[in-house]
């Protein structure tokens, strides 16, 4: 879809682009193929497309999977989709907020091939969305998706830099990451004021690192870069759960052989995972 065509379509559907919902609309072809390809559907698989919008990827989704679900927030959009794609019989278009969605049932509706997601993430909910994506990664065939370029620094972000934070841990425990291109803000219609990257996240076997409770792993990692600034010693006596005091702090710290003066962002995951595992004995 052009810029032409995708200008054309918003008048017809009385659609202005809406800042809140994040939407910029993807108005470059040749980057609509490459996307596609990156995600590597296979004929079995259903694809979850998140803000399909004009449509410039549905149509190439619909061509190499099963079935794709596409959700759309807005009504006009899914009245355009309905009217362009209406021969398309493998289409289900869902009308709604992909963070209100049943993703479980769809998961389950979708075997035997599995699910796919495939999107041009809003950038409006880009973080909320992510989490979901990530909560559910170990359940999914994979996900390829475009997000603003520091939202994917941030993603691939290692210990010692200070990109690397609670998403970036997020994402390499739940995920191998692959980053595929750069997307201009030419690509866009309204032109964003960033590039973006298409990425994608291919679900791990198992962590890169022994966790003993992951939902204490992840408060305790939320706990450290929650107070980034702070040493881990005193962001630590901040731990919403388990509030350690000095004398286990000491301990943690004797056993472990990790320097709680330091602050959590030169901390690799194998020493978040330690200090976790530590505090949760």
């Amino acid at each position: 879809m052009d810029l032409r065509t995708a200008k054309s379509l918003l008048r017809q559907y009385d659609v202005r682009p809406n800042k809140l919902r994040g939407q910029n609309f993807l108005v470059n072809d040749g980057a609509a193929e490459r996307i596609v390809a990156a995600a590597g559907i296979r004929p079995d698989e259903t694809v979850l497309e998140i803000g399909p919008g004009l449509g410039a990827l549905t149509s190439g989704l619909l061509d190499r999977s099963r079935r794709v679900a596409a959700v759309e927030i807005d009504r006009r959009l899914c009245r355009a989709l309905e009217e362009a794609l209406v021969d398309r019989e493998n289409l289900e278009l869902i009308q709604g907020d992909f963070l209100k969605l049943d993703l479980d049932g769809l998961i389950r509706r979708a075997r035997p091939g599995g699910l796919r997601i495939v999107s041009n993430l809003p950038y409006q909910i880009t973080g909320p969305a992510l989490r979901t994506i990530l909560d559910h990664l170990h359940r999914l065939r994979g996900a390829v998706l475009t997000v603003q370029r520091e939202v994917a620094d941030r993603m691939a972000a290692g210990p010692g830099t200070k990109a690397f934070g609670t998403l970036s841990v997020a994402v390499q425990y739940h995920s191998i990451m692959h980053r595929h291109f750069r997307l201009p803000k030419t690509a866009f219609f309204p032109r964003p004021q960033v590039d973006s990257t298409v990425l994608s996240l291919e679900p791990r076997t198992r962590p890169p690192v022994a966790v003993h409770d992951e939902a204490l792993f992840f408060q305790t990692v939320g706990t450290l870069f929650g107070h980034r600034r702070k040493t881990a010693r005193n962001a630590l006596r901040q731990h919403p759960r388990l509030h350690p005091s000095s004398d286990r702090l000491d301990g943690l710290a004797r056993r472990s052989g990790i320097d709680l003066g330091r602050r959590a962002e030169t901390m690799s995951l194998a020493e978040l995972a330690t200090i976790s595992n530590l505090l949760g004995e």
